[in-house]
């Protein structure tokens, strides 16, 4: 045994090392249930992170985008881009952010129209289309 924790009968931890023969017992740290779904739920989220509403970002896109971009995504403009080949949405949501706000060759800005949130939200309405 080269080197090893052990857990003793005293809810301790002894950490054993064959080289050194020292031996450290640490206290066992207890999470009470509550504390464990807390970890759990924060691990699983990756905080912080902006949970997008999909069925906003529809309505959004239906009012703002659907003339151009079609209702399926499908380009109804000639130099408009495809959603729903899937093509575009390869770019990172940073870059499809920056675009929607700052606008793109004939495609006007949103800044001022659409707030971060709702950009956000037709973001992930567009991840949501069918390739």
């Amino acid at each position: 045994m080269k080197n090893a924790l052990l857990i003793g009968d005293n809810n301790s931890i002894r950490w054993v090392s064959k080289m050194s023969e020292s031996r450290r017992w640490l206290p066992r740290r207890k999470y009470p249930m509550y504390e464990r779904l807390l970890i759990f739920f924060v691990v699983m989220t990756g905080l912080p992170a902006h949970g997008a509403d999909v069925f906003n970002g529809r309505t959004i896109y239906d009012m703002h985008c659907q003339a151009c971009h079609g209702a399926d995504g499908r380009s109804m403009v000639a130099g408009t881009p495809d959603f729903s080949s899937g093509d575009v949405l390869f770019q990172p949501d940073t870059e499809l952010f920056k675009q929607i706000r700052e606008g793109k060759r004939a495609m006007p800005a949103y800044r001022g129209i659409l707030n971060d949130d709702e950009i956000r939200d037709v973001i992930a309405y567009l991840r949501s289309l069918p390739k």
